[in-house]
């Protein structure tokens, strides 16, 4: 193959950094989701307002992603309504990924705080729900 140039072209209306985050904190119409294990939204604690929705949750056993209802369903138990903006965060930006691509295939406007828990625990600790 003839050698090509590649472009980038950045999107900043998919991320969210942490200055948005605490612009936007328990705003009407943003669904603030941390995708981190249980124990770590409970027991490290979480960023105010976030619902937890672990990835785990929205895979089989086997590793294939759940349907669109039973997704459907796990986002509506976290409080994600039609017409909300999702913002996904996890330990550091990997796991919100999943949150973000399976919102915006139920149809969701949504972010990523990619700086996620390892930028906001370093920055904001004193704004940090347990």
């Amino acid at each position: 193959p003839a050698p090509g140039k590649l472009k980038p072209h950045l999107h900043p209306e998919i991320f969210a950094d942490a200055n948005w985050v605490q612009a936007n904190l328990h705003k009407p119409g943003i669904s603030l989701i941390d995708a981190r294990m249980a124990h770590s939204y409970g027991g490290d604690g979480h960023i105010p307002g976030a619902q937890n929705i672990p990835v785990e949750e929205l895979v089989s056993g086997g590793g294939q992603i759940k349907n669109k209802a039973a997704v459907a369903e796990i986002f509506s138990r976290a409080g994600v309504r039609r017409g909300n903006q999702v913002v996904s965060y996890c330990y550091i930006g990997q796991r919100a990924t999943l949150i973000w691509f399976l919102a915006r295939m139920q149809g969701y406007s949504a972010r990523v705080y990619d700086g996620s828990w390892e930028d906001w625990s370093m920055h904001h600790s004193d704004s940090i729900e347990k």
